[in-house]
Order: C-alpha cells, then sequence, then structure tokens
C-alpha cells in the first residue's frame, strides 16, 4: 500500500492518493497421503495385491519406489509419458494456484463541502485466469444555510469479471462427478507433473483426447473452457435534507436508492475428441465424446429505493431532566426483473449465440421462495415488486445526566404477505443507570471509575419470504411447448397458506466497569432471545407433490453472555506499553417447537452443486429441545449400549445403520477474541487471536477424498487389512469388543465403498479452531530522517497478515471448518467439493502525508 496525502487545512482542499498491493496464498490443505499411486484393481498379483494403473484417478495401486513407469495410453504417434514412479510432485497440487493479487489505486480530494473519490481494483484471483476489474466513483456534498442542512451523494461502481464456472461442469459432462476444480486438483497422483498440463491447447500431453487419466479431465481445460463473465453496474445515490423549525423541534427527510445492474454469460466449449480417441483407443465415452458447446445469458435489474421521514428533538424539562424523541415513518419500494436464456446444442463451434442452437431455447423460471434460500433467490426470468410501510416514534427521558429510559414502537407494512397478516408492531425499551456519577462514594473512588447499569427489553419483526412465494407456482417442462400444446407443471415448492412474519423477543442485562482510572474495564451483558414463526424451507416426502414445504416451521431460544475486558496497559516496559483486550461470548441455543412437533430438515447435502454417487447424506435439521441447529446424517449400526460400531463377526465389516442419527450443532457455542498489541515511540505491532467451539461441520470433500485413495485417513493402516477401530460383533448373543476380526480388505474395497463413503458420520468432526485472524505492525519513520524540510508531515510504513495460522482438532482432516457450501440461507457446517481452499494474505503500505 502507497499512500501520499496532500493536505492544506481550513477551506483548502486535501487531494490524497492511495495505492494498495496485497497478495494471497492457499494454506491449510486437506491432509493427503502421499505413498500411494493410481490403480483400482484391474491389475493383481498373485497374492491379491493391486498394480500400477497408468490411466486410473484412483489412487489404490502399490506404494510409491522410484521405477520409471508410463503414465496414460501410447497417443497416436505412439509416443507415452515415462515418469518416476514417486512422489515428486507432490507439492504441485499447492502451485497449481495463483498467488492472488489485488492492486488497488484511489484518488480523492475533500473539500469544506464536498468529497470526490475515484477507485480501481485490478484482482487476480486463486484460480488461474479468474480475474475482476472493480473501478467506483463517488461524491458527496453538502451545505448548511441558516436553519437548513442538505447532504447528498453519488457512489457509482463498474465491476467487470471473467472466472471458471464450477456450477457449469455438469452441463458438459453430466455423467460425471467432477467435484470441481479443488477437487480435480487433489485428485491428480503425487507422481504426476501437473504443472506441465497448462498449456492444453499445444502440448500433446495437455490436450483433451490425449489426457493421461480416463475418469478426470484436465483442471486447466475445465478452467479455459467453461466459464462466467459478466459486467454488473451499481449506483448508490442519497440526498437528505433537514429544517430546525424550533431549538427542540427539527424536521428531516432522507432519500435514497440503490440500483444494480447486470449481465452474465457462461460459457461451455464443445468438446472435440479426436477420432483416435474414439475408435482407435476406445477411450472412455463418458469423458471422450463429442459433445456440442452451450451458452446462457442473463440480465437483471435490481432497484430499492427507500424514503425516510421524522421529527425529532430534544429538550430540557427542568434542570435535572430531559426528553429526547423522533416520530416518522419509512417507505421502501423492491423491483427486480431477469431474463434469461440458454442453448444446449450450439452448431458453430465457439459461437456462443444462442440464435445458432439446434432444438428448444433453454429457459428458466421463477421459484419464489425465502430471501436467504442457497439457491439463487428467484432463479430466472420474472418481473416482481414489493412495497414495505413503516411508522416508528420513540421517545427518552434523561435524569441528571445518569439515569435514562427509551420507549420505541414500530409498525410495519409488507406486502408480501396476506392482507391479514401484513401489519405487524414491534415495541422495545431500554434504561441505564450511571451509578458512578449518582453516588458519591463510587464518584470519588480511587478504586472505581465508572460503573454503569444497563437493561433492555425488545421486539423485532421480519419477514423473510420472496416476493410472490404465498402459492405455488407453475412451469413448462422440457419438451413444450411441443408445437401448439403447452404443458406446465408444479415448481418444487409449496407454501404453507398462512405465513406469517418472524419474531424475536428480547431481554438482556448488562454492567459496565472501570477500574484504576479506567486502566481496567469490563463489560459484560446476558441475553435471552426468543425466536418464533422462523420462515424454512422444510424438506418432505415426494409423495406430497412437493420436495419442498414452506412454512413458520420453527421457534426457538439463544440464550447466552458476552464478556469484554480491556487492559490499558496491561504492563509498562520502559517506555513501551502493552496493551490486552479480550471478548467472549457464550451463547446456547435450543429449538422449542416445530412443525407438528416434528423434526424439520431445514437443508443439506441435496442442495450441493453436485453429488457423486455413493456420497454421504447430510441435513440439517431442527428438533424439539436440540440445538438450533443439528445435523441429522447416515451413520454405522451402533451397539446401544456402549456406542461402538458393530462388524460382522466373519467379514469385520461394519453396515449403515436403518435410520439417521441427530448430532452436535452448527453454531459455535463459545467466540474467543485476544487482541494484544505493544507500542513504543513510533513502533507499534498488534494481533488478533479467535476461538470458535463447541460446535461441528461435515465436509463433503472427506468422501471424495476417501473414493479417489487420496485422504491421509486412507493410507492409516498402509493400505492392508485392519481391525476396525472402536468396534463390537455379535457372539454368545451379546455385544464383545473386536480385538481380531480384519476388514475383508484396507484397499479399495473398503476406502471406496459405500460402507465408508456414504458414512457421514466419517466425515463429521469437530469445528473449533485457533486462529491468527490478524496481523499488523507499524512504524513512523522519525521526521529528522527526512532532513530540514517542510513539504512532507509524515511517513508511515506498515504490514498486515490475515488468515496467517490455524490450528484445529486432530478429527479434522479437511481444512478450514469455516467453509459452507452457501453464504446464505439457514443451513451452516456444511462444506462440498466446490470450494477454493483456504488462503492467507499478506499486504505492505507506505503512507505519506504532507
Amino acid at each position: 500500500m502507497i499512500v501520499i496525502t496532500t493536505k492544506r487545512g481550513g477551506k483548502i482542499p486535501t487531494i490524497t492518493f492511495n495505492s494498495t498491493l496485497q497478495a494471497a496464498r492457499v494454506s491449510f490443505f486437506p491432509k493427503l497421503q502421499k505413498s500411494f499411486g493410481y490403480g483400482a484393481g484391474e491389475i493383481t498379483d498373485p497374492y491379491g495385491n493391486y498394480g500400477y494403473v497408468p490411466y486410473e484417478n484412483q489412487q489404490f495401486g502399490p506404494a510409491f519406489d522410484g521405477s520409471i513407469q508410463p503414465l496414460g495410453i501410447p497417443l497416436e504417434d505412439g509416443s507415452i509419458q515415462m515418469l518416476p514412479y514417486s512422489n515428486a510432485h507432490y507439492k504441485d497440487k499447492v502451485d497449481f494456484w495463483n498467488t492472488g493479487l489485488t492492486f488497488q489505486n484511489s484518488l480523492s480530494v475533500a473539500g469544506e463541502d464536498f468529497y470526490v473519490s475515484i477507485e480501481d481494483a485490478n484482482i487476480k484471483g486463486l484460480v488461474p485466469d479468474d480475474v475482476n476489474r472493480r473501478t467506483s466513483l463517488r461524491f458527496n456534498g453538502g451545505k448548511h444555510v441558516g436553519k437548513f442542512t442538505v447532504n447528498y451523494g453519488l457512489n457509482y461502481i463498474l465491476q467487470n469479471y471473467d472466472v471458471v464456472n464450477e456450477a457449469g461442469f455438469q452441463n458438459t459432462l453430466p455423467s460425471l462427478y467432477t467435484g470441481g476444480i479443488f477437487f480435480q486438483v487433489m485428485q491428480v497422483a503425487d507422481n504426476v507433473p501437473l504443472l506441465n498440463y497448462k498449456d492444453w491447447r499445444n502440448n500433446k500431453f495437455a490436450q483433451y483426447s490425449n489426457y493421461y487419466d480416463e475418469y478426470s479431465i484436465n483442471p486447466y481445460w475445465l478452467i479455459g473452457n467453461i466459464r462466467t463473465k459478466g459486467r454488473e453496474d451499481d449506483f448508490l445515490g442519497s440526498v437528505d435534507a433537514s429544517y430546525q423549525f424550533l431549538p427542540w423541534l427539527k424536521a428531516s427527510a432522507r432519500l435514497s436508492t440503490n440500483l444494480a445492474f447486470q449481465n452474465t454469460t457462461n460459457t461451455n466449449a464443445p468438446v472435440v475428441v479426436s477420432d483416435w480417441a474414439t475408435n482407435v483407443a476406445k477411450r472412455s465415452a463418458t469423458i471422450y465424446s463429442n459433445k456440442p458447446g452451450s451458452v446462457g445469458t442473463d440480465e437483471n435489474f435490481t432497484s430499492r429505493v427507500n424514503l425516510d421521514y421524522f421529527l425529532s428533538g430534544d429538550h430540557l424539562i427542568t434542570n435535572d431532566f430531559t426528553v429526547k424523541y423522533i416520530v416518522g415513518g419509512s417507505i421502501r419500494q423492491d423491483i427486480s426483473k431477469d431474463v434469461q436464456v440458454g442453448g444446449n446444442n450450439l452448431v458453430v463451434p465457439y459461437l456462443y449465440n444462442v440464435s445458432v442452437r439446434s432444438g428448444d431455447a433453454n429457459v428458466q423460471n421463477f421459484s419464489g421462495g425465502t430471501v436467504t434460500d442457497n439457491a439463487f433467490p428467484y432463479n430466472n426470468n420474472f418481473n416482481i415488486q414489493s412495497r414495505l410501510l413503516s411508522a416508528y416514534g420513540s421517545v427518552g427521558f434523561g435524569y441528571r445526566g445518569w439515569a435514562y429510559a427509551e420507549f420505541t414502537g414500530r409498525n410495519d407494512w409488507d406486502s408480501r404477505l396476506l392482507k391479514q397478516n401484513r401489519s405487524f408492531f414491534y415495541p422495545a425499551v431500554n434504561a441505564s443507570v450511571v451509578l458512578s456519577d449518582a453516588l458519591e462514594p463510587i464518584r470519588n473512588s480511587n478504586l472505581i471509575s465508572y460503573l454503569k447499569l444497563r437493561g433492555a427489553v425488545s421486539k423485532s419483526g421480519n419477514v423473510n419470504l420472496n416476493p410472490y412465494s404465498l402459492s405455488a407456482t407453475y412451469n413448462q417442462p422440457v419438451g413444450f411447448p411441443y408445437g401448439n400444446n403447452v404443458g406446465f407443471t408444479a415448481n418444487q415448492t409449496i407454501p404453507a397458506p398462512d405465513l406469517k412474519p418472524e419474531f424475536v423477543d428480547t431481554k438482556e442485562a448488562g454492567i459496565e466497569l472501570g477500574f484504576l482510572k479506567n486502566r481496567i474495564n469490563f463489560e459484560a451483558t446476558y441475553f435471552y432471545q426468543y425466536n418464533s414463526n422462523q420462515i424454512l424451507r422444510v424438506s418432505q416426502s415426494a409423495m406430497t407433490g412437493y420436495t419442498i414445504g414452506l412454512a413458520n416451521a420453527a421457534d426457538f431460544k439463544n440464550y447466552g453472555v458476552e464478556m469484554d475486558l480491556g487492559l490499558s496497559p496491561l504492563i509498562r516496559i520502559g517506555k513501551g506499553r502493552i496493551d490486552l483486550k479480550v471478548n467472549a461470548t457464550y451463547n446456547d441455543n435450543e429449538v422449542t417447537q416445530t412443525f407438528g412437533n416434528l423434526p424439520v430438515v431445514i437443508g443439506g447435502s441435496s442442495q450441493f452443486i453436485q453429488n457423486a454417487v455413493g456420497s454421504p447424506t447430510i441435513s440439517n435439521v431442527a428438533v424439539v429441545g436440540k440445538p438450533a441447529f443439528s445435523f441429522q446424517m447416515t451413520d454405522y449400526a451402533r451397539d446401544s449400549s456402549t456406542g461402538k460400531v458393530i462388524v460382522d463377526a466373519v467379514t469385520g465389516m461394519p453396515s449403515q445403520a436403518a435410520s439417521p442419527v441427530i448430532r452436535g450443532r452448527t453454531l459455535p457455542l463459545w467466540i474467543i477474541g485476544i487482541t494484544p498489541s505493544f507500542s513504543i515511540g513510533n513502533f507499534s505491532i498488534s494481533m488478533t487471536w479467535d476461538y470458535k467451539g463447541g460446535h461441528d461441520f461435515f465436509s463433503g470433500l472427506g468422501s471424495d477424498e476417501d473414493f479417489a485413495g487420496i485422504s491421509e485417513h486412507s493410507a492409516d493402516y498402509g493400505r492392508k487389512r485392519f481391525v476396525y477401530p472402536n468396534s463390537v460383533y455379535l457372539s454368545g448373543g451379546k455385544y464383545v469388543p473386536n480385538t481380531s476380526v480384519q476388514v475383508q480388505d484396507g484397499n479399495y474395497n473398503f476406502w471406496s465403498s459405500a460402507i465408508n463413503t456414504s458414512i457421514a458420520t466419517n466425515y463429521y468432526a469437530s469445528a473449533a479452531a485457533w486462529r491468527l485472524r490478524e496481523l499488523n505492525i507499524s512504524y513512523n519513520l522519525p521526521m529528522k530522517w527526512l532532513g530540514n524540510q517542510q513539504a512532507i508531515k509524515n511517513v508511515t510504513l506498515s504490514l498486515v497478515g490475515k488468515n496467517l495460522l490455524l490450528f484445529v482438532p486432530k478429527s479434522n482432516q479437511w481444512g478450514d471448518p469455516e467453509f459452507n457450501y452457501s453464504s446464505t440461507g439457514n443451513t451452516f457446517g456444511l462444506a462440498s467439493s466446490y470450494q477454493s481452499p483456504a488462503s492467507r494474505l499478506i499486504g505492505g503500505s507506505l503512507t505519506v502525508q504532507f
């Protein structure tokens, strides 16, 4: 970062130039085995040991021995790759990813009553060839004339992006489970020179028809041929005006708008396979078959216009009592429009135009749902509008500057609900007493510097619905219209007939304490929240005609305590000082009621972009008496008295339980932050550590790793037969500990089989993690170093690092537990293979002020 500031003071404008450079690298990779190469039982020796198969993608072959072995099959010209059978290329999985770079420049001019800035950010992603360019222009101004004040602002943001479209892989390869770029990279064996295949156009061994693997695709080809390109234009504007009618009465109004225009094109290049690969080499038709290109274009527009208007003021009633008040209303209007069309059979290769397709166009349909749906909120092709009207008021009283009480109320009218449910009211009251000002013994205390007690009771309302979600919707299925015949089928969601707003009732009480002239500061707040009428998407039997119900499906409560401790300074060391800030939150929750008091499945692995055959089934679920929310997942059959896995007394193999189990919690029970800092003279250093614990997560990556034979866990027993750990078997009518009955096969037939990969509890672990979230170092150069000059006022050098260290329990073999398959919705703690590896960021800055 380079910052140059020109400052004159007073009415002379201040000019600031800022330049920032940040670099990110992948970190916290899953734990992978580095001992075995390709093979899945196609070749065995007389003793049943698996041999090396040079065209496989599963790594259940022999241990690496350094011998020279072929990779892939002989090409049309007879050439074949001959390479050492060793783990020499295990680092290629890390080096595959870019060093992500963000280079940002900005220029701003600030005057007495205006501010204007322009900013440009050029972003190179971690995924090769991914780029993003963001440019913004901002103008703010204001004027104060007598009793009238006006402020206004306009912000324009232009964004262009060109990124790999992982969700589009299945359009090109509908019969193949790809698992995303991350998984495609990880399943490359350690003897394979992955980085050599970057030039998929010219390197004959990297070309589509010649790639060594019979069952997966060169990840560089996927990146280069399945893309999303788009542009987004955002306009944010606001104007607010106020007039002071009387010393105790001011009228204000604020009009704001947010307009967004977006167009996106998803392109899938055609798959062109050579005649040799198809007819001579007889390569797998699943991958090595010609496929036409496809294109999908989408244009959408969203707008939000909000008008707030209110009267406010404060007044000294007597010398002891003050009153502060506000009364007003707001009007909000949201409009969204989307037009989408696509073609799956383009007849001219690489011409991505829907008009040159064969067959019908692909037109998606509106589906409705909740605001926090995990899928795209509305799907495509819609024109929707909603309005929210509000009236609110607040009055607060103060006594002698140390006692305060405030009463508020708000009523909303929301068009997304039925007429009889549109109006809902929610009030609040809070009060506080500063005892260190009120009581003379405390006011004169050398120990207690500050003491405040506070409490609040409130209710808030929310409508978690998209417009037009109160009725089932229908669309034309594939094949319709058929000539002049039209046909419609129901979409997958059926809403409850009488959806109501969600409410949160909150009670809290707190204390604030300062000791030793505020050298020690402590705050604590106890809170209790009751969340009622939560609108959730509920999975249900397809026998109903709809796989998802939309209902006020659950109530739950949150309760806990938030604590903050500040020690400033903690200790002095000569001319330096160490400060410390610690915060901790304990937040427990429990489902108190569900729809019909039955378990409510909210969402889970069924909503992943793609699932492999034999993948586990896991969902977030609301169950009365359990945390909000828990996991419902497949598990092994277990001895009810000990919880140990039951295995067959002859084969040593476990079996899947008849019913799924419910375990754990999705949200952390504890969140702790620790921020120590040290400063001396012009130098300072600070870091932020945080801990999250008491919750769990599921990694779909683990199942895919086991199937491919790449997980570290799959090599724990050297691919030999083993006694399934912590197991029992039935003997003499009772379960006895298993110490000798080994599984039939400790290699492919165990690790890649459904009895392992389809059991969700195998990939379920504690989500606890300590991490160094951020590190900041800065130094202000002594001005005497710059000689006897007047132009430069200050020079600061600084470094920043983010996500530098991560510590997780041994049970977590899959990386950062904060990954979730979706950034929206009510589901948490669920990760699929469609993710990028975690990264750490390092940046630097130079700030110069004139």
